[in-house]
């Protein structure tokens, strides 16, 4: 959850069509109506959490990379790119010219895979 909401945010505002991508992303991967993570997003969706938890991520992801296999890791890291990348194309670009995934979100991102290494 925490990669995706930093990609929201990564140009200053979370849009509807974010949210919705965001939304959809996390019901497909189990995230249900009402739950307590559900809760927790919706309240990071209207105010940008803090960067220490960028942060916290940052170093369980590091962790989470010892003590996985090769394969493993290859296969969060671009389940993560994919996930993030549909999010960040969800708006952006001009009237359907040119990148829809704007600098600071490709920033974003490439910060989030640099955790894998």
């Amino acid at each position: 959850m925490i990669p995706l909401i930093e990609v929201a945010w990564a140009d200053g505002n979370v849009d509807g069509k974010e949210r919705t991508v965001l939304l959809k992303t996390l019901e497909n991967h189990g995230v249900i109506k009402d739950s307590i993570e559900l809760q927790l997003v919706e309240q990071w969706l209207s105010h940008k959490p803090a960067p220490s938890l960028l942060d916290a991520w940052t170093h369980y992801i590091e962790g989470l990379c010892e003590a996985l296999a090769s394969n493993e890791i290859v296969s969060l890291r671009d389940e993560l790119m994919r996930n993030t990348t549909t999010l960040a194309s969800a708006s952006g670009g001009f009237i359907g010219l040119g990148s829809k995934i704007s600098k600071s979100e490709a920033k974003m991102i490439e910060h989030l895979i640099g955790a894998f290494r």
